[in-house]
């Protein structure tokens, strides 16, 4: 498993446009992303990145963090509700915005991820989790190591909200990041690092993958009712919450040695600054619920077993700079 960290590195990599083909803007100090009824103010925005993943990898998360603006507190308006589409180009080799000015036009995948939030506040925000955008992108015949991924986030026509951030104009710390973690391994290889990929079941290989297991738990812990569930960590949360977390967990594959997964479960139960939350901390019903959805059978895919450990009680965790009460559950699925 490999982790990128990247950020939009000119400022020919950044841009937006109104969702009417006009307004075409690449050197603003912020990005305008805005949701609106009207067409000449809904606003589009390309951000533009250079990829070292070969063709075919498993992309296994995918997310934008973005620096949300007050406009240096020059007007009582924080620009922080987002409503927007997340696609990828659908090229294999992304053109930056001085060789291709356009926006709007660009021809997006067909997978795609709403972003709807808000009252985020200022500074850095991370997007939902945009992974089969990219994966379909990387899957391109003709998609190789070095080309440029272009994502795309387009404001939606359905209410007026306001969405802009920094620009690489503004200043190269500020530009927006893309966070990807991927196999760099083919689907065909067995990968054993943290768990991620398929692994060997004494003479056979085992016939899921790790990102698959990560649906399947995500899926039963929505069953709970009132409960979120996020398979990324999320910049904002109203508890309760579960956050699936790679690392911290055990993958055990028959008839040899335990291998690593590195999955478990982050159970948010309210903020610190609630005199409830450390009776909710507390409270037996929701870990039973938890437990019970997690290991309820019949097991998805080839999974023979799913078991949650012993959880660790966790007094306080900070959240995207919020202290919140929450519970880790280390998580063991058997094949």
């Amino acid at each position: 498993m490999a982790v990128l960290a990247l950020q939009v590195a000119a400022g020919a990599d950044d841009a937006r446009e109104a969702d009417d083909g006009s307004a075409f803007n690449r050197t603003a100090v912020n990005v305008a992303n805005d949701a609106h009824l009207n067409a000449a103010t809904r606003y589009n925005a390309g951000l533009r990145f250079t990829l070292p993943i070969a063709q075919g990898r498993t992309i296994y998360s995918a997310t934008l963090q973005v620096l949300v603006t007050d406009d240096g507190g020059k007007a009582p308006i924080v620009y922080d509700d987002p409503l927007v589409d997340i696609h990828c180009e659908d090229v294999d080799n992304a053109d930056n915005f001085i060789t291709t000015a356009d926006v709007t036009s660009r021809v997006r995948t067909t997978a795609s991820t709403l972003w709807d939030d808000t009252n985020t506040g200022v500074g850095w925000q991370t997007s939902p989790d945009f992974t089969t955008s990219v994966q379909e992108v990387v899957d391109r015949e003709s998609w190789v190591s070095g080309n440029a991924l272009c994502v795309l986030m387009d404001g939606r026509d359905t209410a007026n909200r306001l969405f802009r951030y920094r620009s690489y104009e503004f200043g190269a710390a500020s530009a927006p990041k893309l966070d990807i973690v991927y196999s760099e391994s083919t689907a065909g290889d067995q990968e054993t690092i943290n768990g991620v990929g398929t692994l060997t079941a004494g003479a056979a290989t085992s016939p899921f993958r790790v990102g698959q297991v990560l649906v399947a738990l995500k899926t039963r812990l929505e069953t709970i009712s009132g409960l979120q569930v996020f398979d990324y960590l999320p910049s904002r949360l109203n508890p309760p919450a579960a956050i699936l977390i790679v690392g911290g967990g055990r993958y055990h594959t028959a008839f040899e040695d335990t291998e690593d997964m590195g999955v478990s479960v982050l159970l948010v139960t309210s903020k610190a600054n609630d005199r409830q939350g450390q009776d909710d901390l507390t409270d037996q019903l929701t870990v039973t619920a938890v437990k019970a959805a997690l290991e309820a059978t019949p097991f998805p895919l080839s999974i023979t077993g799913i078991r949650t450990g012993g959880f660790d009680r966790l007094s306080v965790v900070d959240l995207g700079g919020t202290s919140y009460y929450a519970i880790r559950f280390p998580v063991e699925v058997l094949s």
